[in-house]
C-alpha cells in the first residue's frame, strides 16, 4: 500500500523534502578512512568527516566487527566556519582484525544525517 510510504513534497521555496519524522538533512562526508579501505591493526583507527548543514550537535559512531565485537563512540560536533566537523578516534586495543561495518549519525537539533561504510583491519 503506498499510503504507508514518505511522500515527496515541495515547500514554499520550490524544494522537495520527503516527509517522515525526523529531517534527514544533514550530509557526512567521510574524509578518513575511504569506505572500503584496508587498514593496519597496529594503528589507532581515526575517523575524520565533515558534517554538512551543522556547526553544533553530536556525531555518533558505532563500529560492528568480527565475532560480534562492538564499539560506540559519541563527539560533539566541532564548529567551523561554514560547516561541522567530527573526529573519532578508536584506540587498536578495542579493535580486532577482519571486516568491520562503520554507522555514523550526526545529529543538530532535529536534524540528523547517516552514512555507513566498511573498513578491513589487518
Amino acid at each position: 500500500d503506498d499510503l504507508s510510504k514518505p511522500t515527496d513534497t515541495t515547500n514554499a521555496s520550490g524544494d522537495t523534502t520527503t516527509t517522515s519524522s525526523t529531517n534527514q538533512n544533514l550530509s557526512i562526508t567521510v574524509s578518513r578512512p575511504v569506505n572500503g579501505d584496508t587498514l593496519p591493526l597496529s594503528e589507532n583507527l581515526e575517523m575524520r568527516t565533515v558534517i554538512s548543514g551543522a556547526t553544533s550537535g553530536t556525531c555518533n559512531l558505532t563500529a560492528s566487527g568480527p565475532n560480534g565485537k562492538s564499539v560506540t563512540k559519541s563527539v560533539s560536533i566541532a564548529a567551523q566556519p561554514s560547516y561541522g566537523s567530527c573526529s573519532i578516534d578508536i584506540a587498536s586495543s578495542q579493535l580486532s582484525a577482519g571486516e568491520w561495518q562503520i554507522s555514523m549519525t550526526a545529529t543538530s537539533g532535529s536534524s540528523t544525517g547517516k552514512t555507513n561504510f566498511k573498513v578491513t583491519l589487518q
